[in-house]
């Protein structure tokens, strides 16, 4: 009875989220692409090229880019069975601009719905760590809400943002350092490491203390595209409208097809006991 009772709830839950994805595609078709010159406040629909206001470096891959986004998971192979866990998750707030020819406009990264194709995936046994980007030049559709910067809720628009992802990164190495003794050839090996990640964490603080104390003049009120309140829609792609499109119809089909088959297996089920 408790299988059955979790079919039926996984398979509501999956086509829930069909309909709202499929939500979500009928907005973006529904709305018309707008050239950053004349967009007005509100929701709107903007493609463009992605231009830096600062430059960022991924924090494993080292990559140069306006946006990261990163995943570390812990491998578990039983034998029987492989699976992970995540362990730590990251992005950047940095705002970055969209170019579309006509103008640019800020666009603030945070609470979007990412879906890009370019990532870097690396193996640290057991670890395994993806990292997501948005490299300059690339090509982005971006769907979201057009107001001021500072409307955005949680908009990190300061450099120190990307440092403290950094230093957070930097103190799970140096924790690194006490958990794998073995990979160290014996203790001064082992506190070397230790102490240039340190120094390593030493600067980033001074850095991110030093950024603290400076102020972003008027970028606040800078026109930008980011999350709006009460508003679900809102996303940054690397693909175009089309593909990401297609996308959401697969993976549309796939959740309400699955959703639907555990909910006629649960009720079947509930019809025979």
């Amino acid at each position: 009875m408790t299988l059955t009772l979790a079919a039926l709830i996984a398979g509501i839950l999956l086509v829930l989220y069909a309909l709202f994805n499929s939500g979500k595609k009928q907005v973006m078709a529904d709305t018309p692409t707008s050239k950053v010159r004349s967009v007005a406040m509100g929701f709107a629909e903007l493609k463009g090229v992605a231009k830096p206001r600062i430059m960022l470096v991924s924090p494993y891959a080292k990559l140069p880019c306006l946006y990261y986004k990163y995943k570390v998971e812990v491998i578990t192979d039983s034998g029987r069975h492989r699976s992970s866990r995540t362990v730590r998750e990251g992005e950047s707030g940095s705002p970055f601009y969209l170019d579309d020819g006509t103008g640019r406009i800020l666009v603030s990264p945070k609470g979007a719905e990412m879906r890009l194709t370019d990532r870097v995936q690396s193996e640290d046994p057991p670890e395994i760590i993806t990292e997501w980007s948005i490299r300059g030049g690339e090509r982005l559709y971006v769907a979201g809400t057009v107001g001021k910067l500072r409307d955005f809720t949680g908009a990190d628009f300061d450099q120190a943002a990307h440092y403290r992802q950094e230093l957070e990164r930097l103190h799970g190495l140096l924790a690194d350092v006490d958990r794998k003794p073995r990979e160290w050839t014996g203790p001064q090996a082992q506190e070397a490491a230790r102490d240039r990640v340190r120094q390593d964490i030493r600067q980033l603080e001074e850095k991110i203390n030093s950024f603290s104390r400076e102020t972003n003049g008027d970028l606040g009120e800078e026109i930008a595209v980011g999350k709006g309140t009460g508003e679900a829609t809102f996303i940054i792609s690397d693909m175009s409208e089309e593909d990401l499109a297609q996308q959401f119809s697969y993976s549309n089909a796939l959740a309400g097809a699955a959703g639907g088959s555990l909910i006629i297996y649960a009720l079947w089920t509930f019809m025979q006991g």
